[in-house]
């Protein structure tokens, strides 16, 4: 045991270019395009590349069971990055606003994905998550809950026009739809859904989105007064017979015109 210790010691004092503390990497001090973490760093700390723009790729030894709030938070030339199979946590913002990068991989170690970890990856194209993650899940290269319930992040630069927020999901999390400029609209299928603070951030009139429809049958819906991180003109929301509009949440058509589709009539003006 000693000797590992020692060992770890020896690893950090001859690394110049990285803070570390009891395995804590507090800070990174280079000005290296690639970087590789010293083995035996347990934890990346709280904004310890925070706004490193220069850094392109970056190693991760599998002695990092931790990657802490905002941790590489604006490394907006950051392409590649690995995950190794011994981390757990990836905590609030880690890679917010790391808009080169384009994919990302999530091991089945990893039980906690905090919000907004991958807020506004312009580029990013896809997220994957291992089979066997007993939390998470990928479909079609976007981040769930593993029971599908939670729609956590679309990947925004799939250059889709179109999403269908799958059946059986409830939740659109916080972030979901950050940076998806791409997308014209959004159709909703499940009953009982929220959208979450900031969970259409990206959904204004300077990003193209034409609206969000709702099928037939859809009832339920809770879209935050605060959904939409723009203040920017709002979407039109179109709905099919057979949409109960008064299930709505209060605050649901704050700022919206209704549309409905089977009609071909305007229910309710923008304010």
């Amino acid at each position: 045991m000693q000797k590992n210790e020692y060992t770890i010691g020896k690893v950090f004092s001859d690394n110049a270019d990285f803070e570390i503390e009891n395995g804590i990497l507090k800070k990174y001090k280079g000005n290296d395009a690639h970087v590789v973490i010293p083995y035996g760093v347990r934890v990346i700390g709280a904004r310890a590349f925070f706004v490193e723009y220069k850094i392109e790729s970056v190693v991760i030894p599998a002695t990092v069971t931790d990657i802490m709030e905002y941790a590489f938070d604006s490394c907006a030339s950051l392409r590649d990055i690995n995950i190794p199979s011994s981390v757990k946590n990836i905590e609030e913002g880690a890679f917010d606003n790391c808009t080169d990068l384009e994919s990302i991989m999530i091991p089945g170690s990893v039980i906690k994905i905090g919000e907004h970890a991958f807020y506004c990856c312009d580029n990013l194209k896809s997220i994957t998550v291992a089979h066997d993650n007993p939390v998470y899940k990928s479909v079609n290269g976007n981040l769930y809950s593993k029971d599908g319930k939670v729609l956590i992040q679309y990947a925004p630069k799939k250059e889709e026009k179109f999403f269908v927020i799958p059946y059986g999901v409830s939740v659109v999390a916080s972030g979901a739809f950050c940076a998806a400029y791409d997308l014209e609209s959004l159709i909703v299928k499940s009953n009982n859904i929220i959208f979450h603070e900031d969970s259409l951030a990206s959904f204004d009139a300077s990003s193209g989105i034409s609206g969000i429809a709702f099928c037939d049958g859809v009832e339920n819906v809770y879209i935050r007064e605060d959904a939409y991180g723009s203040d920017g003109e709002r979407p039109i929301i179109f709905v099919e017979a057979g949409v109960d509009i008064t299930s709505f949440d209060d605050d649901w058509n704050s700022g919206f015109a209704v549309y409905d589709m089977t009609a071909q009539k305007l229910l309710i003006e923008a304010e």
